[in-house]
């Protein structure tokens, strides 16, 4: 049934449907959702649809305390596609947006792991103010800067040199068995589970939920990476020869861990932090020097940017991360808090 749903899953849900009327996005969710959420939104079709999605934005905040809808902000670089174009503040979703069916149901995927797997802000909640228009005032940890990024992968690329230079960059042959910065795995460790943001399929139900991956003890779910590997080396992924890769995997398992990797990687571009040595993956329209930061009431990290022209504090949102070795809380300091104004 889809009554007495979160709007927040409903529109990640039904963002590729047409609606005649944008401001239908949100408002033709609302009969569907939770009776509480309904009532938080009155229709009102003078409003331009920028106020609609971003009050829509703001209020599920307010009332959730959470910032899961922030996993619903897509790169940029693809907005050109979205009527809205340039005139929603950085933290509001662009739900107009044309994307392909499987960037869509990568997205939604991430967004319920953001929900359900990760932690990487041990403060659940957040509160946060909306002092005017376009801004949103909240707290949070300015952690590290991107130092290095991978090339992000598109239909004129070989996907096998995207993941030559994701294993070059990692050290993934010059030093497999350095010790990570998270100080439990080595970065050829950090690397493989980097790929499938540490959550991979159990063999006994590989499609269903997924099982997490946190430190290198599993050696099986490291040997499924390895035949995956050399499943795309040798034969660019051909699902008749995976049989034949490794005979400890099946065909299905190594497209069942291909899965998590295409879900991880879409839209994205791995990266190398300058301090600490992170490694990751970050929207596909990050830049050098954007900064990896933890939010309150945030599931994961996200990426900002200090905004050209306004006051210290103020950044634009890139999107969410994955970010290895910071997902269940490890880089949460509640005395490095500071007020932080996202447009």
């Amino acid at each position: 049934m889809l009554q007495n749903r979160r709007l927040v899953a409903l529109l990640a849900e039904f963002r590729s449907r047409f609606f005649l009327d944008p401001r239908d996005k949100v408002y033709g969710m609302l009969g569907l959702c939770t009776s509480d959420e309904g009532n938080l939104i009155v229709p009102d079709y003078s409003l331009p649809v920028s106020v609609v999605y971003e009050q829509a934005t703001f209020k599920m905040i307010e009332r959730s305390r959470s910032l899961e809808v922030f996993s619903q902000v897509c790169p940029r670089s693809i907005k050109s596609t979205g009527i809205l174009a340039s005139k929603l503040p950085s933290w509001v979703p662009e739900w107009t947006l044309e994307m392909t069916k499987p960037q869509f149901l990568a997205l939604l995927i991430r967004q319920e792991r953001a929900t359900f797997d990760f932690k990487a802000s041990a403060s659940p909640f957040t509160s946060v103010k909306q002092q005017e228009q376009g801004k949103l005032s909240l707290k949070g940890i300015l952690l590290d800067s991107i130092a290095v990024l991978g090339t992000f992968q598109t239909s004129d690329l070989p996907i096998i040199d995207v993941f030559k230079e994701m294993r070059d960059l990692a050290g993934v042959k010059v030093f497999p068995d350095r010790l990570h910065s998270n100080k439990t795995s080595t970065y050829y460790d950090a690397y493989w589970q980097t790929l499938c943001s540490s959550i991979l399929p159990s063999r006994s139900n590989l499609w269903g939920p997924g099982e997490a991956v946190r430190d290198s003890e599993d050696l099986t779910q490291r040997s499924c990476h390895d035949a995956w590997w050399d499943w795309l080396l040798n034969y660019d992924k051909d699902y008749e020869r995976a049989d034949s890769v490794n005979a400890d995997f099946t065909g299905t398992e190594l497209t069942a861990f291909d899965s998590h990797v295409s879900i991880t990687t879409c839209l994205r571009r791995f990266f190398l932090s300058k301090d600490n040595q992170w490694m990751g993956f970050v929207p596909m329209d990050a830049e050098i020097g954007d900064i990896i930061a933890l939010l309150e009431g945030g599931k994961v990290p996200y990426l900002l940017r200090p905004k050209t022209g306004m006051d210290e504090g103020h950044y634009e949102i890139i999107g969410d991360t994955y970010v290895h070795g910071i997902m269940y809380g490890e880089g949460w300091n509640p005395d490095l808090l500071q007020e932080i104004v996202l447009v």
